[in-house]
């Protein structure tokens, strides 16, 4: 995420962060007619999150775009996107204020955001990397399935 782009001097990161706060986004995040949180998390080469903002969510777009401008940054080492993504659906949507929040007809939806592919070692490539998403598509499923509601079933994009 630190590599620079030479055509237009930035870093992804910083294509990243100005992405995610374009007024489009923000608004799409956080309709007018509509009550959304947002939880910013950012992985540092663990699938430990690390939270962008002091509160569980966000749930107005000023505390949003102030979260992403002051608290995004690049990480080192390798991308555990598989355990993140695992440890979103598995810790993240079953934390108490998560939780209560889906129960109250939020659906979640995941916006996985990575410069590299999944690797949790230098050695990894796509071959190691089958039974790992095979056990997080397995993952996804059973979460997906033991939501009563469709409604509130999590939603996965990544980019």
């Amino acid at each position: 995420m630190q590599q620079v782009d030479d055509t237009s001097g930035l870093s992804r990161l910083e294509k990243v962060r100005r992405a995610l706060t374009q007024k489009d986004v923000v608004a799409a995040f956080f309709p007018p007619d509509g009550n959304s949180e947002v939880v910013p998390l950012m992985f540092h080469g663990s699938p430990v999150p690390i939270p962008l903002s002091s509160k569980p969510y966000v749930d107005n777009p000023t505390d949003y775009v102030n979260a992403i401008n002051q608290g995004l940054s690049a990480g080192v080492g390798f991308t555990p996107l598989y355990k993140a993504i695992d440890y979103v659906l598995n810790t993240t949507l079953e934390s108490k204020e998560i939780s209560g929040e889906i129960q109250l007809g939020h659906q979640p939806t995941l916006i996985a955001l990575t410069d590299g592919f999944n690797n949790e070692d230098a050695a990894d490539d796509c071959a190691a990397n089958v039974s790992r998403l095979n056990t997080l598509l397995a993952t996804i499923r059973k979460v997906r399935q033991n939501v009563d509601s469709v409604a509130h079933r999590p939603s996965i994009f990544t980019v």
